[in-house]
């Protein structure tokens, strides 16, 4: 049974949308509710003509809520902007990074044209700290092992190899060791049988087929072969994207796997032209017949196939045409005069040169970039005006006098006035229908992540373009009576609410969520304008989701500059938008901006002056708050070669603990920690105005500086491991057993307003060990500032002396530099650890 590739909608009660069953629910209510007080409820009744007139109106609506989902995301030309939709290309939302050996495998052969063939293998150690660890083999064409710059081709690739391995790699993996393996020649024997083909184009696609199969078990092809096939995205998308085509996992079948004849019979058959073969077999050098070859890297040499040299090798593999074709080609390797052999090696030759044609194309298609955006059709829209409201009126008999002929004019005052009644009474529900519509049109914004949006409800003027002559009816002008639309329907709109449930379902098509309870719960910083806050962190959330969907456990690039941007985790990067912080997509000092702008942060002034907790000074009046239209108070203040303690630092950001005191002819701003803390003087202003203002821009430099604090440090135990020709023996007697494999410390500032919450702690651990792969273990580290400090000065001097790893000569590297660094920042998580600064949270 075919599994479908989508889940069906769910559709409405067909009654509800019904003409007959919407009139006959509504004759049954009215009958309910006016009782013997109507008439018969026949066609003739007017009530009736009415309730039909509305029910054929609903219909009308319900037909416009039926379309394809695209054709409400269109523009008026019915394309669809997806970035602002949040909806991504299936080339960007459904890869990901490498996981397994075969997904690196795949990622190295595309990255890096010269390889032929790449194995990835677990590093057998006694030392627990070589879980994580893969040898890589790769396997080159055997001319780039030649020349007298040989050594220095290999060192260069054995480098590239290591830079796209650590640009792509994973938490708390990395590369132990880069081999190169020898390639051993060998060559085919036996009979082909061939007809309709040239001997030479023959011999060249047997032997491409062969060398292909032999050098390497991945398979490359074209994305549009791939697609013409019919091939499930959901296949052709999974593990990492290569661009130079798409490479299938067929024959990745690990080290058991072994080249055989009876493959390669198999592969010869399927070439044009080739009617039977006949004993096939592969020899060596010198000439034994060998049964499988086994494809392990590890061995001391790796077959190839190589082309016939010497008149033995080339009297290995014969061809013999077929009856109709032998006149005209002759036969290869049956030779038994000189003009015969002369036909052969000429035979050859061509073939040589067949084969090196098919050779450069499939280099230049590997070479090239075959990018997948052609061949992925994106769905677009049938425009559609669905705000176009028609009125019902239209459609009432003309001795009602409400369409678009009306009354007569010889028609009396009070029939005129019956009629405009009517219109009256209809109108209500006609604005109702007519909002309906707008919001129909409304959905291409409201499902969208502009964060200009300020409405969730929309309604539309209705003018006598669309109810005939009900601009008679309205008591202001048609701007006034506009205006006064819109705001019955914003009065109504919850929009805070509302955009957050929708950017909900946006985030819930991906299969995610936003720790909504959590994020408002510690909301000190934008106080009640933190819904907007939520929206905003939703909204980048979404704008980032592929990034952070395919990277989730991406490890940053250690031989890339700390500073370089994007070059951090994907978990710092995820949990950094879950909780609202900023700038995540790259690595910055939790300390710098605190000290480029020399500031000192003082110990609590509660413990300092303990003595003077007896004076108290005038407790004074509260702040009020600002109006939002308000831009100075919106500023904030240069703190610069300022003192500021700790408890003012975290408590400062909430507005209520601001007072202001009538000092004589001025007012003074005074702070406390807390109500019944004593009250310290921070400014004095001509007038109340001034100092409210003063108190506003004092607190938003604060918010501004707890933000700027805020985020986290990811140090993966594994890269602190020793390194170098004689790591082994320089293993660290303090550090346990089980530090180095799977292991992360992740580094908290603790002395901002949020991140001293302890709820606020919790939750921000629960979003790591949520994100982060489950075979990996975390330790939380909240620091204060100065150890913080010390810490990035640490880190920062351990990932430059990491970045000579990248280096093409080895033997240049300072392996004593870089253990030095890892030695100074073990020492220092082990010291916090010991002190108790680390928590756990299960």
């Amino acid at each position: 049974m075919a599994i479908p590739d989508h889940i069906p909608r769910n559709r409405p009660d067909p009654d509800s949308l019904d003409f007959d069953a919407l009139k006959k629910q509504g004759v049954a209510l009215n009958q309910e509710l006016s009782g013997k007080n109507w008439t018969d409820y026949n066609q003739h009744d007017p009530g009736v003509t009415i309730l039909e007139q509305l029910c054929y109106g609903l219909t009308d609506l319900a037909y416009r809520s039926g379309f394809p989902v695209e054709d409400y995301l269109g523009d008026k030309n019915g394309r669809i902007d997806y970035d602002r939709a949040a909806l991504f290309r299936p080339q960007d939302i459904l890869p990901c990074r490498p996981v397994t050996a075969n997904d690196y495998r795949r990622l190295l052969y595309d990255a890096i044209p010269e390889i032929e063939d790449v194995w990835l293998k677990a590093k057998r150690s006694k030392g627990l700290h070589a879980n994580g660890l893969f040898t890589v083999y790769i396997k080159v064409d055997g001319a780039f092992l030649e020349g007298p710059d040989a050594a220095q081709r290999k060192a260069a690739l054995q480098c590239r190899v290591r830079q796209v391995y650590s640009a792509h790699r994973n938490l708390c993996e990395d590369i132990d060791d880069v081999h190169i393996v020898e390639t051993e020649n060998i060559y085919l024997s036996g009979e082909i049988e061939i007809r309709g083909r040239t001997p030479a184009k023959v011999f060249a696609d047997v032997f491409f087929l062969c060398s292909r199969r032999m050098s390497s078990a991945l398979k490359i092809e074209r994305y549009e072969d791939v697609f013409a096939e019919g091939r499930n995205r959901e296949d052709v998308f999974c593990g990492p994207l290569t661009t130079h085509g798409f490479i299938d996992e067929v024959g990745m079948q690990g080290d058991q796997d072994s080249i055989s004849t009876v493959k390669l019979i198999a592969l010869i058959r399927q070439v044009e032209g080739v009617v039977q073969v006949r004993n096939l077999a592969l020899r060596n050098v010198e000439g034994k017949v060998v049964d499988d070859l086994p494809c392990d890297p590890a061995q001391k040499a790796f077959p190839i196939l190589a082309f016939p040299q010497t008149p033995r090798q080339k009297a290995y593999l014969q061809f013999a045409l077929s009856k109709n074709s032998r006149d005209k080609h002759g036969d290869i390797g049956a030779a038994t005069d000189d003009a015969e052999l002369e036909k052969a090696a000429a035979i050859l030759e061509a073939a040589r040169l067949e084969l090196k044609k098919l050779n450069f194309e499939f280099r230049a298609f590997r070479s090239g970039n075959d990018m997948v955006d052609r061949f992925i059709k994106l769905p677009q829209g049938t425009p559609h005006d669905f705000a176009q409201y028609y009125s019902i009126q239209n459609q009432f008999p003309a001795i009602y006098g409400i369409n678009q002929y009306g009354i007569p004019p010889s028609a009396p005052a009070a029939r005129r006035a019956k009629g405009k009644q009517l219109k009256g009474y209809l109108y209500p529900y006609e604005q109702l229908m007519a909002n309906y519509l707008q919001t129909l049109e409304g959905i291409v914004r409201l499902f969208s992540v502009d964060e200009t949006l300020q409405q969730t409800y929309f309604a539309q003027f209705l003018g006598n373009r669309n109810i005939p002559d009900v601009e008679g009816l309205y008591h202001r002008d048609v701007t006034q009576t506009a205006e006064a639309v819109d705001d019955i329907a914003a009065r109504r709109d919850n929009v805070a609410d509302r955009r957050n449930r929708v950017l909900d379902v946006m985030l819930a098509m991906y299969g995610e969520e936003f720790p909504d309870d959590a994020f408002l719960l510690h909301g000190e910083y934008r106080g009640s304008d933190a819904v907007q806050w939520l929206i905003e962190s939703k909204i980048e959330y979404l704008k980032n989701l592929p990034d952070i969907g395919c990277n989730r456990n991406g490890a940053a690039d250690y031989l890339q500059d700390i500073d370089t941007a994007g070059n951090v985790s994907g978990l710092q990067k995820k949990v950094g938008l879950l909780m609202g912080l900023s700038n995540v997509a790259s690595y910055r000092s939790f300390t710098d901006d605190i000290l480029k702008h020399k500031i000192l942060l003082t110990p609590d002034p509660e413990v300092d002056h303990a003595a003077e907790r007896g004076r108290r000074e005038p407790q004074g009046n509260p702040v009020c708050v600002m109006p939002p239209e308000d831009k100075e108070a919106r500023e904030a203040l240069s703190l610069r070669n300022g003192r500021i303690s700790v408890s003012m630092f975290r408590r400062g950001v909430n507005l209520s603990n601001y007072v202001l005191m009538r000092k004589g002819e001025q007012v003074a701003v005074g702070f406390r920690v807390r109500e019944s803390a004593p009250v310290s003087q921070l400014s004095e202003r001509a007038d109340t105005r001034q100092a409210t203002l003063f108190a506003h821009q004092f607190r938003n430099a604060l918010v501004q500086l707890n933000l700027q604090c805020e985020g986290l440090h990811l140090v993966e135990h594994l890269l602190l491991r020793p390194l170098g020709p004689d790591a082994i023996g320089q293993e660290n007697a303090n550090v346990p057993p089980d530090f180095y494999a799977c292991r992360v410390s992740v580094i908290f500032p603790g002395w901002t307003a949020r991140f001293s919450n302890r709820e606020f702690r919790k939750s921000a651990e629960e979003a790591v060990c949520r994100n982060l792969a489950a075979h990996i273990f975390p330790d939380f580290f909240w620091l204060d500032f100065a150890d913080m400090h010390i810490f990035e000065k640490y880190q920062h001097a351990w990932r430059t002396a990491l970045r000579q790893l990248g280096q093409v000569k080895r033997d240049t590297i300072d392996f004593d530099a870089i253990n030095s660094a890892s030695d100074k920042l073990i020492a220092f998580l082990q010291k916090k650890r010991a002190q108790g600064a680390r928590n756990y949270w299960v």
